[in-house]
């Protein structure tokens, strides 16, 4: 019999009430650090922000599973479940972090996909996967989702939660830009290193349909509202059709939302970001010049096998780098999917002009490279305005709260 860490001691329990829902928590910490009964105070706040997004929670009973030990695997949903393997910090650290979107996202997918999915999801085929085109809508609009009801109940800042969209788009360029968001949740699996950019990208462009789809209603209906009533007409065991989930929704919307999709999730046109937060009276600028005080990286950064690489070098006629090297090391940490934050944490405290030492790796040699960190740009600049139209008020009111 192997033992689960489940059955080694320090393990707690907790559990509530929100609406109708009866919530557990189980957690096991390695070192008793954490207890349930903490957790469950710091994520009730979340709790009572998806009942109220979501209009009344959608099931009866839901568990939490923590996870809490030497490593940091992520989170995941079953039904009415959802776990979650992480690093065992103290709790004030882990809320400092991405812990409570953790537990927003996996919590919204009991409406999305449990409530809302296509009919190559229930039953799933694990033997022969067939990929869902709309992973963008299960992934991206429950990523989006996370946020946004977060910025609604007051648990997040307006310039939080801009901020929150600000390094999705910056962290989303490391990834290809001519792979659309239907042809990457086809594909899923011929483009494991391209997966994550359904986090990243799709709940950017969740965010532009919630706001296209306020301006054409007249600040009536938002995306939120569009989910819901997804969700009362299908249900846990009533599919939607996947060949005809795009037209459905424009049938249920606008003529323009086919266009949206057409251009933005079916293909890969630019998203049109300072156009529509314009509607809101935010200000958006793809680049705004250079911040003298903070360095840059240089260049870019992607995923490819599995393997973190160089992108975008911008002058490769003045170092030795150049676009696919494998970014084998930063000083002396081996550089791996797993731990690239904690490696390139290393330049913490570094200046504009400070050379740093990375190890590359081409056609399976290693080399050095002394690399100059110039001034930071200032990408993905949001600013709200503080005098808007009214029009521009009046949809921004619209846009951050849960509409009736």
């Amino acid at each position: 019999m192997v033992d689960s860490p489940f059955l080694l001691g320090n393990l707690s329990e907790a559990q509530t009430q929100i609406g109708k829902c009866h919530i557990k928590l189980y957690t096991y910490s390695k070192t008793g650090l954490l207890k349930s009964s903490g957790i469950l105070s710091s994520v009730t706040d979340i709790l009572n922000a998806e009942d109220k997004f979501m209009d009344g929670l959608p099931v009866d009973h839901y568990t939490f599973l923590f996870d809490f030990s030497n490593i940091s695997n992520g989170a995941w949903e079953h039904s009415y479940s959802s776990e979650y393997v992480l690093k065992e910090l103290p709790l004030e650290e882990l809320l400092k972090g991405s812990f409570l979107t953790y537990i927003a996202h996996e919590f919204f997918h009991i409406l999305t996909p449990l409530h809302i999915h296509s009919q190559l999801i229930e039953p799933f085929n694990f033997v022969h996967p067939v990929m869902s085109q709309h992973l963008w809508f299960y992934e991206g609009t429950t990523e989006w989702a996370a946020w946004i009801l977060q910025l609604r109940a007051g648990i997040m800042s307006l310039d939080d939660y801009l901020k929150g969209i600000k390094m999705q788009l910056i962290t989303s360029e490391y990834f290809r830009k001519d792979l659309s968001l239907r042809d990457l949740s086809i594909n899923a699996y011929k483009y494991p290193d391209q997966y994550q950019n359904i986090y990243l990208k799709g709940p950017v462009t969740a965010a532009l349909l919630d706001i296209y789809l306020l301006k054409l209603s007249d600040g009536k209906k938002g995306l939120r509202e569009l989910i819901l009533q997804l969700s009362k007409k299908y249900g846990v065991h009533k599919t939607f059709d996947e060949d005809k989930f795009f037209d459905e929704i424009v049938s249920m919307t606008y003529p323009e939302i086919k266009i949206f999709f057409d251009k933005y999730i079916i293909h890969a046109d630019p998203l049109p970001l300072k156009e529509y937060f314009s509607w809101l009276g935010i200000d958006y600028e793809a680049s705004k010049g250079i911040d003298s005080s903070r360095f840059d990286l240089g260049f870019g950064v992607s995923v490819a096998n599995n393997r973190i690489i160089v992108a975008n070098v911008p002058d490769t006629s003045i170092t030795e780098m150049r676009n696919g090297d494998i970014i084998n090391k930063v000083y002396n940490i081996t550089v791996t999917l797993e731990n690239v934050q904690a490696a390139f944490m290393q330049l913490h405290g570094k200046k504009p002009g400070d050379e740093i030492k990375l190890v590359l790796t081409r056609n399976g040699k290693d080399f050095d490279v002394l690399w100059k960190l110039p001034y930071a740009q200032k990408k993905h600049y949001f600013e709200v305005v503080k005098s808007p139209t009214p029009e521009q008020l009046a949809l921004r009111n619209a846009w951050m709260q849960n509409l009736p």
